[in-house]
């Protein structure tokens, strides 16, 4: 993409841009995977916004127009990156959630991910605190044990906290389906569909609206790790062999990770919203250096 934007005099990110995935015919990989659900163009946009994208691109033209030995460089990447094993039959979760066990109200729940400071739990509670309209506070989180969910996925390749999520979602939905009816005789409702669990009581029928990050700042922590994680793998780490083909950076000790004097200063992190600024990421406005910005 790099090669083909340089001969053609354009800005790599808007190349790149008119390359994502989109409507049908061009929604399905080169492996025959349709892609459904495709939030690329709609991040691409809020990324463009939110780091300020063409300012910036034009202080970086003007930057290195002005020296000669010093250069700067600004980029936007795409990544596409699949969650899911290659045998189907690991992608099941299960969940145990006790309600109306305790006098206090509490929720005790059970699920089968591990916790390995990644912040399972934390998501599992603030999933059941949702569902249910309590404070996460009154939600018991368990440890992670077979005699309560047995046959569980391995923690891995990021599917955590969509596999067990899901099925405490599940689990807790179901209570929430028996507890309304109770509810509709108390509150003089015909339709369930119409009551809403939040702040530790069911009000008279209103609505609400789902689908933001399980936990913000956990989140937000994930992908400044993964960041500063890839950062180092691409500037500052290298893979040495010996003659024999011996890994000879095998560690810290060998190979310069990245510390937290390599942070950038600017680190801007943002997760994906329900109002966007409307940027078109075609826009000949990124092209070439002596574009102006509006």
């Amino acid at each position: 993409m790099d090669t083909a934007a340089a001969w053609l005099g354009l800005d790599p990110t808007r190349l790149r841009a008119q390359n994502l995935y989109g409507d049908a015919p061009r929604d399905t990989t080169h492996y025959g995977q349709v892609v459904e659900d495709n939030r690329l163009p709609r991040l691409t946009r809020t990324l463009l916004a939110s780091s300020e994208y063409a300012r910036r691109k034009l202080e970086v033209a003007r930057y290195n127009e002005r020296s000669t030995w010093h250069k700067r460089g600004l980029a936007l990447q795409p990544v596409k990156f699949g969650i899911s094993s290659t045998a189907s039959l690991l992608h099941q979760a299960g969940a145990l959630v006790l309600v109306l066990v305790y006098t206090d109200g509490t929720v005790q729940v059970n699920h089968g991910g591990t916790e390995m400071g990644q912040g399972s739990h934390t998501k599992m509670r603030a999933i059941a605190a949702d569902t249910f309209g309590i404070p996460s506070s009154a939600v018991r989180l368990m440890t992670t044990a077979t005699d309560k969910v047995p046959n569980t996925s391995a923690t891995a390749a990021s599917w955590g906290s969509d596999l067990s999520g899901a099925a405490v979602a599940r689990a807790c939905a179901t209570i929430c389906e028996r507890v309304a009816a109770v509810a509709c005789t108390i509150l003089d409702t015909e339709s369930a569909l119409q009551l809403t669990f939040a702040d530790g009581h069911v009000p008279p029928p209103d609505g609400r609206s789902m689908g933001d990050s399980l936990v913000p700042t956990i989140d937000r922590g994930q992908v400044e790790g993964g960041f500063v994680q890839g950062m180092g793998w691409l500037t500052t780490e290298e893979l040495r062999f010996d003659p024999s083909g011996r890994l000879l950076t095998h560690g810290p000790s060998t190979d310069k990770r990245p510390s937290a004097g390599d942070i950038p200063l600017d680190f801007r992190v943002d997760l994906l919203q329900s109002v966007l600024r409307a940027i078109d990421p075609t826009d000949d406005t990124m092209d070439n250096k002596t574009r102006e910005v509006s």
